[in-house]
Order: structure tokens, then C-alpha cells, then sequence
């Protein structure tokens, strides 16, 4: 498993793998699968968790060099772009995902492209690839 974490600001991606958490804004879930571990400052992902994410800097708009995805999760992302450049961005991701492969968008967001079938199930909107 490798998760790439992708942000447009370079100061922000650069200080994430540190990132410190406080007690109260940690779900139970989190500290009872011992995700976390408390640190000089606070609380933070263990280091196994860490080094399974991959942060790095892209430009999504203009294009990213990551390779297929079976889960693309860019909840609250689409709807900051033109309708132009949520086109582009949509059929970026669906190039970048296998068959049969999710992307994860906000609640309050749709995208139409076809082959991607919509799934939806409590706040959680999804779509899912068609197999080929």
C-alpha cells in the first residue's frame, strides 16, 4: 500500500509528514487501532503510517505524474475550479485510475465523464470506473 498525498502549496506539503495532532481532535478509531503516537508536542501518525505516504507537490490542473490509482479521494476539490478546468481535472483522474477504481469527491460536488458511475451511499459520493 502507498498513499500519495498531493498539495498545490509547497510550504504545506513540505511541513505534512510532521504534522502534530491534539488529543481532542484525534478520533477514538485512530488511537484504538494505535495509529497514532503521542510525541514531545503532541500526537502524531506512527512512523510505519508515515512512511506509507508519499507527500509531494503537484500542480493537478496542469497535469501529475502519478502512475494508476485504484483510489482517488478529492473531497471538496472540484468545485474551487472553472467548469473548464474541472473537465480537465476529471479526465486527468479518470486516466489515472484502474478499472474498476474509485474517486472519492465532496458531498456537495458532481462530475459527469463517461465511464464513471456514480455511487453513492450517506455523505459519501463516489465514482467508480467502469471495468473495460
Amino acid at each position: 500500500l502507498k498513499v500519495w498525498a498531493c498539495d498545490s502549496n509547497l510550504l504545506n506539503i513540505s511541513a505534512a509528514p510532521g504534522l502534530l495532532y491534539q488529543r481532542e481532535n484525534i478520533p477514538d478509531y485512530l488511537m484504538e487501532g494505535k495509529l497514532v503516537e503521542e510525541v514531545k508536542q503532541g500526537w502524531q501518525f506512527t512512523k510505519e503510517i508515515r512512511d506509507l505516504v508519499l507527500f509531494e507537490y503537484h500542480d493537478i490542473v496542469n497535469g501529475t505524474t502519478l502512475p494508476e490509482l485504484d483510489l482517488i479521494v478529492a473531497r471538496d476539490l472540484v468545485s474551487f475550479y472553472s467548469p473548464a478546468q474541472k473537465e480537465k481535472l476529471v479526465a486527468d483522474f479518470y486516466e489515472k485510475l484502474t478499472p474498476g477504481g474509485l474517486l472519492v469527491i465532496g458531498s456537495n460536488e458532481r462530475v459527469f465523464f463517461p465511464g464513471l458511475t456514480l455511487i453513492c451511499e450517506g455523505n459519501i459520493v463516489a465514482y467508480r470506473k467502469e471495468k473495460e
